[in-house]
């Protein structure tokens, strides 16, 4: 059996975990930040104990599952780093065969303290388990981590209210600025030059000072995933413009292998994966101009779908074969 610890409360985990189709999996649903003044004590008070099981700060219910772990069961750490976590968990999984999957990149933000608290949650994870997954390969080369691509699910019937509908939209993008508001302008010009049309919502940054013209382009209110998957379905294009930390695919680039749609990205390395297709993925330069004929040449081109082999290695039911 494997067990896996996430929280699957999280509108994208639990969106692909109700793809799940496998009996020998179990999910155990996990709360990472506790929810009162008195958890928060209790849970620093377990962390001061790393050896010592005291049973203050777990409920009962998830002792008891956690106790229902065999030993010749599987443990998946789901994407979760905190590092009191992972000094908790390693009072009841002492013992057990642990895997943790990082869905995020080591590095979140190059800055001295990002380094060291990256490091920090590393070493943490790596005194709970050896055997640490990551989607991103450079964090794999440079960590000596194992790879997992991005898991997600197949879409089912009823998945994709607007999957009938024709194409609402010719691009889309969802998600903070972060830096990524200049190549949006850039690309939305673009696409009025050619008479393309544009969906992006963006939020703005927080304390961040905009134009009127950057005002312009920014939106309000949260989208759900829901949300996002409906627009996503109804875009022939999907937008991915990666942080500088990450050169992994995202999960933009594997939602629009899912969703057959094409997809254009700022990373570099989209250009050597098994799943590159012309057709399908345009790799642009995040701070140089946008080639409108390119661009163009691009939207025109017949989409050649991905094949069912470059799904699966993604599929949740079978990603999770390589943890059990």
């Amino acid at each position: 059996m494997l067990y896996i610890i996430s929280n699957f409360e999280s509108a994208l985990t639990q969106f692909i975990f109700a793809g799940l189709q496998r009996d020998d999996v179990r999910l155990i649903q996990y709360h990472s930040k506790p929810a009162t003044l008195a958890g928060k004590l209790t849970r620093w008070l377990e962390v001061q104990f790393p050896k010592r099981r005291l049973d203050w700060y777990y409920p009962a219910a998830l002792r008891a599952q956690l106790d229902g772990i065999g030993p010749g069961d599987s443990v998946l750490i789901f994407a979760l780093g905190n590092t009191k976590d992972m000094v908790l968990l390693g009072k009841y999984l002492h013992g057990k065969q642990v895997h943790a999957f990082l869905w995020n990149p080591v590095l979140e933000h190059n800055t001295p303290q990002g380094i060291a608290k990256a490091l920090e949650r590393l070493t943490a994870i790596e005194q709970l388990t050896p055997s640490i997954y990551s989607f991103d390969r450079a964090d794999v080369a440079q960590y000596g981590l194992l790879y997992a691509p991005q898991p997600f699910r197949h879409m089912e019937a009823g998945d994709a209210p607007a999957a009938a509908q024709s194409p609402a939209t010719d691009f889309f993008f969802l998600g903070y600025d972060k830096g990524r508001l200049p190549l949006l302008m850039r690309l939305k010009q673009a696409a009025d030059t050619l008479g393309l049309s544009c969906h992006f919502h963006i939020l703005p940054d927080a304390g961040k000072t905009y134009s009127a013209a950057e005002q312009a382009m920014l939106s309000t209110g949260y989208l759900s995933y829901a949300d996002n998957m409906a627009l996503s379905q109804r875009a022939r294009c999907l937008i991915d413009i990666v942080q500088a930390t990450q050169s992994g695919a995202t999960m933009r680039s594997v939602e629009a292998l899912f969703l057959n749609k094409k997809l254009i990205t700022t990373r570099q390395l989209a250009l050597q994966e098994p799943d590159y297709n012309p057709s399908r993925t345009l790799v642009v330069d995040a701070s140089a101009a946008i080639d409108c004929q390119a661009l163009l040449h691009f939207m025109q081109s017949p989409f050649v779908p991905a094949s069912n082999a470059i799904r699966t290695e993604h599929e949740i039911n079978t990603w999770l074969n390589r943890f059990i």
